[in-house]
This record gives C-alpha cells, sequence and structure tokens, in this order.
C-alpha cells in the first residue's frame, strides 16, 4: 500500500513563515539593490549615462555608450525576471493563507493528504 504524505497546519504555517517569507525578503532585497544601476531614462547607446552604469564619453569612444547601454538593459531584464517571482511567492504565499484560514476552521490535530492541500490552494480562476 502507497504511503499518504499528511500535512498539518503547524506544517503549513512554518513553511510559509520560515521558507516563502524570508525568500520574498530577500528576492525583494536583490531587486531593490538593482535599481542602484538602472538608467531611469534608459541609457541610448550613443549618450553618456545619467546615472546607473558610467562606462564613459560615448562621444570620445562610442563603445562605451554601448557598454553602458548593455548593462542597462541586462540589469532592467534580471530586476524584471526577479519581481516575476516575487509576484509568483505573493500568490504562493497568499494561497497558503487562505488555505490556513479553511484548515483552522477544522479540528485542530486535523491533517490534509498532499491531494486536498492542492485542491485548496488550486487558484480559484485556474490560472498558474
Amino acid at each position: 500500500m502507497a504511503e499518504k504524505t499528511e500535512i498539518t497546519l503547524k506544517y503549513l504555517r512554518e513553511f510559509r513563515d520560515a521558507k516563502i517569507g524570508p525568500m520574498l525578503d530577500d528576492l525583494r532585497e536583490q531587486r531593490d539593490a538593482l535599481d542602484a544601476y538602472i538608467d531611469p531614462g534608459g541609457p541610448k547607446e550613443d549618450q553618456p549615462s545619467d546615472d546607473g552604469i558610467r562606462a564613459g564619453n560615448p562621444d570620445l569612444f562610442p563603445a562605451a555608450g554601448h557598454l553602458a547601454f548593455t548593462v542597462n538593459s541586462s540589469v532592467v531584464e534580471m530586476r524584471g525576471k526577479l519581481q516575476g517571482f516575487i509576484d509568483e511567492f505573493d500568490r504562493l504565499s497568499e494561497r497558503l493563507e487562505h488555505t490556513e484560514a479553511i484548515f483552522t476552521g477544522v479540528e485542530d490535530d486535523s491533517v490534509l493528504t498532499v491531494q486536498q492541500l492542492q485542491a485548496l490552494m488550486a487558484p480559484a480562476d485556474g490560472g498558474s
């Protein structure tokens, strides 16, 4: 007979508080750290950088403008990917919190199977 994995309310809370919460904090910190390297106006390859990455004067050394543009584009892309992770983990945290609220209405020593947890956590809109 196959072994069932059972999940308790305590485990759900610990998972959200000890794993998801700190990971969200770290992701937000990394995302915010990238802001110091982004040119708000987005540098152009042939114009000096206003802020962020200063690689030199592109009027005197065109490769400097290309470098600043390339770095800025990459940092903006990395920040966007981090924001995507943050959004996903925020949704996961919200679903865990919703599941905890439902779970709390049951007996304190109740357990859920993985399938029951999955059904409770499934997004209402059937999305991601």
